[in-house]
């Protein structure tokens, strides 16, 4: 019996602050912003993704701003282990382009999180257009809260 407990205690010491994140739905609306290395075209882009998750299974659309132009594209992905999320776009549903310019489609990897009771979604990304690989970044998401 003390061993049990002596175990219990150990290995809530070990687990990470974020161990109940496993339980929570990612289903609904999420905002924030993907960042861009040094060599990319601006710094940051605006973003909304709708998220649809069943079981482990996620499907949405992600919606990307840059100024007064946007593109949506269609996205799958699974959640591993309850904390981790990996999704990829797999096609651009809308866009709007300047002249030699081309949206990327996104793989992400992603951290699930909570932070002063918000649910946070952070991570990389990397893409690729026509021309070649896109220069890759970090994403970062909260779920927007829904009101009655």
């Amino acid at each position: 019996m003390l061993l049990s407990v002596v175990l219990f205690l150990v290995q809530a010491w070990l687990w990470p602050a974020d161990a109940g994140v496993g339980d929570i739905n990612l289903t609904g609306q999420w905002q924030g912003v993907y960042t861009q290395d040094r060599a990319g075209k601006r710094t940051d882009f605006r973003c909304e993704v709708i998220i649809e998750q069943k079981a482990n299974k996620i499907t949405g659309r992600s919606f990307v701003f840059d100024e007064d132009i946007h593109a949506e594209m269609a996205f799958e992905g699974v959640v591993l282990k309850g904390q981790l999320v990996h999704c990829e776009e797999s096609a651009i549903l809308r866009q709007e382009v300047r002249p030699n310019m081309e949206w990327c489609l996104k793989k992400y990897d992603l951290n699930i999180k909570t932070k002063k009771k918000a649910i946070v979604l952070e991570g990389l990304w990397e893409g690729v257009t026509s021309y070649g690989a896109c220069t890759p970044g970090r994403v970062y998401l909260t779920k927007k809260e829904t009101r009655a």
